[in-house]
């Protein structure tokens, strides 16, 4: 009994998942970083604004969704020099 609620659960949790990536995204949400700003391109920034992707990234990377991804939109403190 214990093995066929497990199996339901499991089939269940897979069926939500298939219906959640094949539902359509609201037309202001990027598909790639799931936010309305798009992914960042290390390549594409300066050199301060590497220097900051790398601090945040680390030796793992950047992925395109996330905190971290997101957080490189942020802008300078005004009077920090940051």
């Amino acid at each position: 009994m214990r093995r066929r609620t497990i199996v339901a659960l499991a089939g269940v949790a897979f069926g939500v998942v298939l219906g959640a990536q094949s539902s359509s995204l609201p037309a202001d949400i990027h598909p790639e970083s799931l936010s309305r700003l798009p992914p960042l391109q290390r390549d594409g920034l300066d050199d301060e604004g590497k220097r900051v992707w790398d601090y945040i990234a680390g030796p793992r990377g950047m992925g395109k969704t996330g905190p971290g991804a997101i957080s490189m939109y942020n802008e300078a403190m005004p009077g920090t020099g940051k």
